[in-house]
């Protein structure tokens, strides 16, 4: 008997964890890719072509909870369609300051109003190998989980 419970108990608390999000393991390994230049997409010019590792790969089409800054662009905001940085604007990718990894497009299933603060997101990671008219990671069906709140323990 005390063995089923045993194995019940490490049933639940796998099933528990795999449900559970971890943001900065998240982004750990996205900012963990390398790149290699080619031909990318049919251009004469030869691009960086992200090559994604097996721990972004296994995130591929998977719900990934992100913590992140929104990145203003085209000089605009846009309350469903955002840019969600790892790093606050001032040392962001369109700063020059860091590398396209460090950045997710975010395609929300609700308005959310612009905030300089970190914001948790929740969505279903695309990865796009060849990222010519989009970013390289995208979040499809996103929601807005609420502002970052850092607590210290």
């Amino acid at each position: 008997m005390q063995r089923w419970v045993l194995l019940l108990c490490i049933l639940l608390t796998s099933y528990w964890a795999k449900g559970q999000q971890n943001p900065a393991q998240n982004w750990k390994a996205l900012l963990g890719i390398s790149y290699l230049n080619g031909n990318t997409g049919g251009l004469s010019m030869e691009l960086p072509r992200p090559l994604f590792t097996t721990e972004v790969e296994a995130l591929r089409g998977k719900e990934v909870e992100l913590t992140g800054y929104i990145i203003p662009f085209d000089g605009l905001f846009s309350p469903e369609h955002l840019i969600l940085s790892f790093m606050p604007i001032e040392i962001c990718y369109f700063c020059g300051q860091s590398g396209p990894e460090t950045v997710v497009e975010v395609f929300l299933n609700e308005s959310i109003e612009y905030t300089n603060r970190p914001i948790r997101i929740l969505g279903t990671l695309e990865l796009h190998e060849t990222p010519l008219e989009t970013l390289i990671y995208v979040l499809r069906d996103a929601t807005y989980l609420g502002e970052y709140e850092h607590t210290t323990q």
